[in-house]
């Protein structure tokens, strides 16, 4: 396992032999498939937007993410969001500079 990235609150792996990708939430740690890792991207990028931060803030200052069909729950405070944000961004930016290494 390969550590692609870290925030504050979170850290990204890959298993480029299985083609299995790995969050580490801290407490628990999600393996995902490339698929479910571009939705939750899709997710966090809907989640982080600033309407939406807007509303979380008005109304409860907490989130619920689910992920791999609601296998996983997690609770999330705004700096929590922005940071899993940082992670997925910063993680496909390696993604693509290792592409065009390759390419």
């Amino acid at each position: 396992m390969e550590l692609l990235h870290t925030s504050t609150y979170f850290s990204s792996y890959q298993d480029a032999e299985n083609q299995l990708f790995y969050i580490d939430f801290g407490n628990k740690i999600v393996t995902l498939t490339f698929h479910e890792f571009l939705h939750l991207k899709h997710k966090i990028r809907f989640m982080s937007s600033p309407r939406y931060l807007e509303l979380v803030i008005n109304s409860r200052n907490i989130e619920i993410l689910t992920l791999c069909n609601r296998k996983h729950l997690f609770i999330l405070d705004v700096p929590q969001i922005l940071d899993l944000q940082n992670l997925v961004q910063n993680t496909c930016q390696i993604f693509e500079a290792e592409s065009l290494v390759l390419a």
